[in-house]
């Protein structure tokens, strides 16, 4: 989910000196010092309380302790102004899992987003309902022989594996913990509580090889409970992730529309995109996109991170044709998938067959019916590279270097784009695209293997068990 805006909480004395400098101005009140912050969710004392006005008379209020914890200290000295003397939080104040409200006033409403809290506590108690989720990677299931480790489970739910109505309305009381109960990373990328479909991402520190018992949990029915994912925290740059693009977002021509949910901080930008994109895609929603109006995705690359040396670039794909022509002639042309310019690029050739290349040096692979999904994965170690489609190893060739950087095309070749020398290329995709990644290693074939068995929309990776009431 994308970053929200903190809570403002008003404070008795943050109050008062609103209303004694009001005259004044605006930005010389006392006013709350910055959000307060709360006591740990129930289960430590109020931390230090933020700092004071910029430049008013009154401090900004202490932050609340925790249910049974110490008082926090009053607030510090604002940036240019006097000490704040906010007073100090009090205790007993923490509600369990009481988060920051993302709405911008003090006491939101009905349209207001969710309130984002703490992942919770080990075991999580307070959660009313659990079930566990097996992953089963022995030939029955995701046929897996190796462990992958730190590796982001995609848990998708309908109205067949869960009761929408005993989550909160926007799912924010949902949380996943490993078998023993301890808090897992998690990112929830689509909720829709009417239509009963969900899509979260949840960082499990091992997935073993060709195993059926391993597990997680997942737990719901808090009321209290606020938002907690982080994206950040499942798709790490610890764990090699330079990109990564859910492709959720409606269709926009706005700048930096398209979120990177991994540390990277790299957003992209729809060319030609409109509303209405928005799709059903491999794992909740994709991007639709059309040929003839050459759509495409562009992230920014000033200094070449999508194109290391040790490389594993990944995407879901479904073609709805094959239209792109290029020449005079119209002859049957390239249709690309993904590309960071020509340093690499995976794209349909002209003979109808799916290839990668580094800089002319092509790895050719297999043909892709229309209407199917498709996962593709190019990976590079050094001098080599290989192309996966579906899991399996489809061609290899050696590498070729390119050393002007060009923006990443998520739907696009992007080494040809100036319209004047390249009227004719018309290499822009035709149909839905989903999950689109960049990391900075060079993953083994068990990660390849486990992240289209685990994705695909048929997948026996995971095995939900029954729901069980909590006392």
């Amino acid at each position: 989910m994308s970053e929200r805006l903190s809570r403002i909480s008003w404070g008795a004395h943050g109050l008062l000196g609103a209303a004694l400098t009001l005259a004044i101005a605006c930005s010389s009140d006392g006013g709350s010092g910055g959000p307060s912050q709360a006591g740990g969710s129930g289960k430590s004392g109020g931390s230090t309380g933020s700092p004071g006005g910029r430049s008013g008379s009154q401090g900004g209020s202490g932050g609340s302790g925790g249910a049974s914890g110490a008082a926090g200290s009053g607030a510090s000295a604002g940036a240019s102004g006097s000490a704040g003397s906010g007073s100090a939080g009090s205790g007993g104040q923490g509600a369990p899992d009481a988060g920051e409200s993302d709405a911008a006033a003090p006491d939101g409403g009905p349209n207001a987003p969710p309130v984002r809290g703490d992942v919770g506590a080990p075991g999580f108690p307070g959660w009313r309902f659990t079930k566990a989720i097996k992953m089963d990677t022995s030939a029955a299931g995701a046929d897996v022989g190796g462990n992958v480790d730190n590796y982001p489970v995609a848990v998708r739910l309908n109205g067949q594996n869960f009761d929408f109505s005993q989550a909160k309305p926007q799912g924010e009381d949902i949380r996943f913990g490993s078998a023993d109960g301890t808090p897992l990373p998690y990112e929830l990328e689509h909720f829709d509580a009417a239509g009963k479909t969900a899509a979260f991402w949840i960082l499990v520190p091992q997935v073993k090889g060709n195993d059926a018992a391993q597990s997680i949990n997942m737990y719901w029915g808090n009321p209290a409970a606020g938002l907690a994912d982080d994206s950040k925290k499942v798709f790490t740059a610890t764990n090699g992730f330079v990109g990564v693009w859910h492709l959720d977002e409606d269709g926009s021509a706005e700048a930096n529309a398209y979120a990177d949910a991994s540390e990277g901080g790299n957003p992209g930008t729809g060319v030609n995109m409109m509303p209405g994109s928005r799709v059903d895609g491999a794992i909740g929603k994709g991007s639709k996109m059309l040929n003839a109006m050459r759509q495409w995705i562009r992230v920014e690359d000033a200094d070449g991170r999508f194109r290391p040396a040790q490389l594993t670039a990944s995407i879901w794909g479904l073609a709805d044709g094959y239209p792109a022509r290029w020449g005079s002639g119209g002859s049957p042309g390239y249709q690309c998938i993904y590309s960071s310019g020509e340093a690499w690029t995976v794209q349909r050739e002209t003979g109808g067959r799916f290839e990668s290349c580094f800089n002319h040096v092509c790895a050719i692979g297999d043909a892709m019916p229309t209407k199917q999904w498709f996962h593709f994965v190019v990976r590079r170690s050094g001098g080599n590279h290989q192309l996966f489609m579906n899991g399996e190893q489809v061609a290899q060739s050696g590498v070729g270097t390119r050393n002007d950087f060009k923006p990443l095309g998520i739907g696009q070749m992007t080494q040809y784009l100036d319209p004047e020398r390249h009227v004719n290329e018309r290499r822009s995709w035709e149909g839905i695209l989903d999950e689109a990644r960049v990391m900075k290693t060079a993953v083994d074939n068990n990660w390849i293997k486990l992240d289209y068995e685990s994705q695909r929309p048929d997948s026996k990776f995971l095995v939900f068990g029954e729901t069980q009431t909590r006392e």
